[in-house]
């Protein structure tokens, strides 16, 4: 099985970690296998779709769940160096919101990087790797890196996440690149992958968004179907739900 296969089978990751799962079983103090961290639950995109959108969009301000704190920077560190001392073996940095719009991401990857047995892996919009000067440190940090995308065109794409000058298609495309060319003159074993979440407004761009990446030597494109959240709609749509995959699996079986 490729290592990119294993990214999206949950049975492999359980047999490859048995024997802490057994140790676990047999009642033993285990460190966590991996810890999911959100730097920040703010995001500089407001996509429709996010999962995490009740805790992170404006329209959601006032709500239960609304949330758009930032880890403050002693708070990640001490988190980093606490981290480093356990025997976890890996760490997602994900959302919540966009994670890389954490300052003090860049040092507490730097920090967890000297431990050579953690392995980190991150989900992000790639729109805040030039601010932050991230390029050469994600290289040499992450595992793997999946940028979510969602889209096929710099029209939709702009208008669906609701972007600006400074964080739209053109930067997150022009981000992708630079970070394939950095990889390859590291001599980095990143796997750079790009997301695209099916939606009744993006879904005939299935297609387009395939094209894009064919000429952008990344590692992986994922389609996945939107997921209908019930505390973003009160009820769960399982009507809605079905139409969308069954829409992703006719653009599936088309192309």
């Amino acid at each position: 099985m490729s290592v990119i296969s294993k990214i999206f089978n949950p049975q492999s990751k359980v047999l490859y970690h048995l024997d802490t799962v057994l140790e676990y079983f047999a009642g033993k103090n285990v460190d966590p296998i991996t810890m999911e961290i959100d730097p920040s639950n703010a995001c500089n995109h407001s996509c429709p779709f996010c999962i995490s959108g009740h805790i992170h969009l404006k329209k959601f301000k006032g709500t239960e769940f609304f949330n758009r704190q930032m880890m403050d920077r002693k708070t990640l560190l001490n988190l980093a160096k606490d981290l480093s001392e356990t025997k976890i073996k890996s760490i997602a940095f994900t959302g919540g919101g966009e994670p890389t719009m954490n300052p003090a991401l860049k040092e507490a990857l730097i920090y967890l990087k000297k431990n050579p047995d953690i392995q980190m892996v991150m989900y992000s919009n790639g729109s805040m790797m030039e601010r932050f000067d991230l390029f050469e440190n994600i290289a040499e940090s992450l595992e793997w890196i999946r940028v979510s995308i969602d889209a096929g065109s710099k029209k939709s794409y702009d208008e669906l996440r609701v972007t600006n000058a400074s964080n739209g298609f053109d930067t997150v495309i022009s981000n992708i690149k630079k970070l394939v060319e950095t990889k390859k003159r590291l001599n980095s074993k990143i796997i750079i992958g790009v997301g695209f979440v099916v939606t009744q407004e993006n879904y005939d761009e299935v297609i387009d968004f395939a094209k894009l990446f064919k000429e952008i030597d990344i590692d992986y494109c994922q389609y996945k179907p939107e997921i209908i959240q019930i505390e973003r709609n009160g009820t769960q749509d399982n009507k809605k739900q079905q139409i969308l995959i069954e829409l992703e699996t006719l653009k599936n079986e088309k192309s």
